[in-house]
């Protein structure tokens, strides 16, 4: 390889690291700057009665899907069939209540990703 093509291939390598570079800085700083939005809203009746409400909707899920097992347990036969409606009753349930929960921790998600972008951009300005 030539030593022009090198250098060529080189500016080039070092100039795509600088755009990554440049990329991670911007989506580290919308991550840093999404905590202060997110403290706010999270401190907030509003958000409380929100919580409350998706709360309610676990403790639903809950019910329903005891129910379900209750159910099916009680069951003196096991139809296949109604085995399988059971099953994905249950798997339903069971992904409806992991929804909420997720959103119910989206906000310290949000927190803690934001604080660690904070210390990622600290050090690119150590840099």
């Amino acid at each position: 390889m030539a030593n022009g093509t090198r250098q060529e291939f080189q500016a080039l390598l070092n100039g795509k690291r600088k755009a990554e570079v440049g990329d991670r800085r911007t989506d580290l700083r919308i991550l840093a700057q999404a905590t202060v939005p997110i403290n706010v809203i999270t401190h907030s009746t509003e958000w409380d009665f929100f919580l409350s409400i998706l709360q309610a909707k676990i403790e639903s899920i809950d019910a329903s899907a005891k129910g379900i097992t209750d159910a099916f347990t009680s069951s003196p036969s096991f139809d296949a069939a109604e085995m399988a409606k059971y099953k994905a009753n249950l798997l339903r349930l069971a992904v409806s209540k992991a929804t909420l929960e997720s959103v119910m921790k989206l906000p310290a998600q949000i927190l803690s990703d934001g604080e660690r972008a904070q210390l990622e951009l600290f050090k690119f300005d150590e840099d």
